[in-house]
């Protein structure tokens, strides 16, 4: 990924025996942090190969790169708890029937191995001299209130901003002095989610345009 690039981090799981708990321990993602507003999801859900049901786990964690160059992220771990008969010298077959077998648990701990990655600098080449740090594809849509307006009253801009990237601590960019008007922002409302193990994120703005003058602006 280059630096300020989103990336979603997948902890596959695939058991065929029952699990009574399955924890996860998340690894030290060096070089990257949690993206602000999108939590790590979990998903459930069932397979069959070959004949056998498999149970699926995934834990999806949206990343932004922070720190250039060769990093490595730790292994994950996963502790489960899985059942067994209990092993006993004198059964009593009527009491199993009728209260089931005696089980006990054996814990089971497995890691991933640890994930090389290279963080990348953005490029110089085509950099714009006002770049913000926003990095990934987005989509931008600005809908006014009205298009004509009296002298002294407002309307609102909505502007919609969407794409592949993190817009956390994102704003607008101020109106040069000799616009033609002042504009005051509302604090803006950010999502984020992940959808088909893709980063979404969704900012909506609120600016109140008051005309200083006449004429088309």
């Amino acid at each position: 990924p280059y630096l300020g690039e989103v990336v979603v981090y997948s902890s596959h799981y695939e058991h065929r025996d029952q699990v009574v708990d399955a924890r996860w321990a998340a690894p030290d993602f060096d070089g990257f942090v949690e993206e602000k507003h999108a939590e790590a999801t979990q998903k459930e859900y069932a397979v069959r190969h070959d004949g056998h049901d498999y149970a699926i786990q995934e834990i999806l964690v949206p990343l932004v790169a922070v720190g250039e160059g060769d990093r490595v992220v730790a292994p994950a771990v996963l502790t489960t708890q899985v059942p067994v008969a209990r092993q006993t010298q004198n059964r009593d077959p009527w009491r199993d029937s009728f209260f089931g077998r005696s089980t006990d648990v054996r814990t089971v701990t497995q890691s991933t191995e640890a994930l090389p990655v290279t963080i990348r600098p953005l490029p110089d080449d085509g950099r714009p001299a006002d770049f913000s740090g926003l990095v990934g594809r987005f989509a931008m849509d600005a809908t006014p209130s009205a298009t004509e307006v009296a002298l002294g009253d407002s309307i609102t801009l909505d502007v919609v901003l969407q794409g592949t990237g993190t817009l956390a601590g994102y704003r607008l960019p101020s109106m040069p002095p000799d616009s033609g008007f002042r504009a005051y922002d509302d604090e803006p409302e950010v999502q984020a989610v992940i959808q088909d193990g893709q980063f979404v994120s969704r900012a909506h703005f609120r600016r109140a345009i008051v005309p200083e003058t006449e004429g088309r602006l």
